[in-house]
């Protein structure tokens, strides 16, 4: 996620509560959040650090995309501050999963 998602992740309650349940409810999955951690976001960071398994800086994330082993979501809206995405892009195809998580590794 970019630097603006992790306020968006604390402040907006249906995304909060998406992420518990993510937590709660996954079977063997780690929980990794990948954003640019700066010191406009380090308080929502922190937060964070207690729903997710893993919080990562990365500097420069320009795209925000969720990936799991069978889906891979990418919302429209990158920048606009405190707006949740209206549309967004879904694939369930096996070779677009590999190739988005050969690249979070990269």
């Amino acid at each position: 996620m970019n630097y603006t998602r992790p306020q968006l992740a604390i402040e907006i309650e249906q995304i909060q509560k998406a992420l518990i349940d993510i937590k709660r409810n996954r079977r063997g999955v780690k929980f990794r959040y990948l954003t640019e951690i700066t010191s406009e976001n380090i308080s929502f960071c922190k937060e964070l650090v207690s729903i997710v398994d893993e919080l990562r800086h990365t500097e420069g994330i320009k795209a925000n995309f969720m990936i799991s082993e069978t889906e891979y979501l990418a919302p429209i809206i990158l920048y606009r501050k405190e707006e949740i995405s209206s549309k967004i892009i879904y694939s369930n195809i096996r070779e677009v999963i590999e190739h988005q998580q050969y690249m979070i590794f990269i």
